[in-house]
């Protein structure tokens, strides 16, 4: 298990459904890290709705932790410990994860980069299936929800709300900020020439301001691409990082929390052959002074009917 985030290295564990079946023959219970939820049909009620919006808020704020979707519990009179008992598949668990994974910003603020919920099928050719959220620890501020406006934590296995005095603790705690890589599909064209203005911007989740600030984009997929130019903002930095299709860019502003702001744009134009290509896979890094740096990795999706992120995954580069 890692140190810095049981959670995340017990969803590294769980990609089959036989590891899923494993939790229950070693009389696993839900815990600090662990919640458990048995749906009874594949649509997410205003009920989960509510229990996710608490887990987002529970679990950002004490250290990260697992929804499994899928699992039921049974409460053990001498231990007081719900223990996972049965694998109890939701039928058509893709759409499920897709809810889960839609209703996810809207619920807790500020938002965690949540990434996608991981299906795990009965089998491979099955539409039945269990659900994995990771919800990571929070970088910044305190996570509250939407809809009680509660700041919650996980105490053993129950989510409490926070006192008031920790969550004074926690605002006062974070003294780093949060930057995340947004893209405004208003923001990104297709020119009259076949080719895309890109415009990448930068937005701040903790209330600590943002200074000396770098974004580099990497083109992870060179072979897609025809030209990458920078427009404004960025600089080519591929000559000083051979074999990268690389751009950096230094923003002098102060990023500040609710304040957006545009660090720079790309021009690219997508190799044709019979047809031209559509997906452009970026790795997109972020610094900046007092802040952990993050790697995102973004598959970007562009055709005539408009630009979108299909995936978003992100790291720690350190």
């Amino acid at each position: 298990m890692s140190s810095e985030s049981p959670a995340r290295a017990a969803l590294d564990h769980l990609t089959t459904y036989a590891a899923l079946g494993e939790l229950i023959n070693d009389g696993e219970a839900e815990g600090q890290y662990l919640e458990c939820k048995a749906p009874r049909s594949p649509r997410l009620d205003r009920s989960q709705r509510s229990e996710l919006g608490q887990s987002l808020s529970g679990f950002g704020n004490s250290g990260g932790g697992l929804i499994i979707w899928g699992i039921s519990t049974t409460r053990h009179e001498h231990s007081g410990l719900d223990v996972l008992s049965q694998r109890e598949p939701i039928g058509n668990v893709r759409r499920f994860a897709q809810q889960v994974d839609a209703a996810i910003p809207g619920l807790a603020l500020p938002v965690l980069q949540v990434p996608p919920t991981r299906v795990v099928l009965t089998r491979r050719d099955a539409e039945r299936g269990i659900a994995v959220t990771y919800i990571p620890p929070s970088p910044g501020d305190p996570v509250q929800t939407t809809g009680d406006r509660h700041f919650w934590i996980r105490s053993g296995a129950e989510f409490v709300q926070a006192p008031y005095d920790l969550v004074r603790r926690m605002f006062t705690g974070a003294d780093a900020p949060d930057l995340i890589p947004i893209f405004d599909p208003r923001l990104c064209s297709l020119e009259a020439d076949g080719s895309w203005t890109i415009t990448f911007g930068l937005a701040n989740m903790s209330s600590a301001a943002a200074a000396q600030t770098t974004l580099t984009v990497t083109v992870l997929n060179p072979e897609a691409v025809e030209t990458v130019v920078a427009v404004d903002g960025f600089q080519d930095i591929g000559a000083v990082n051979p074999g990268e299709t690389m751009f950096g860019a230094n923003l002098a502003a102060t990023v500040y929390r609710g304040l957006n702001i545009v660090i720079g744009r790309l021009q690219v134009r997508m190799a044709r052959g019979r047809r031209p290509r559509r997906v452009l896979r970026l790795g997109v890094n972020v610094f900046a002074d007092r802040m952990r740096a993050r790697r995102w990795e973004e598959t970007i999706h562009l055709s005539r009917a408009g630009f979108s992120i299909r995936r978003s995954e992100q790291t720690y580069l350190y």
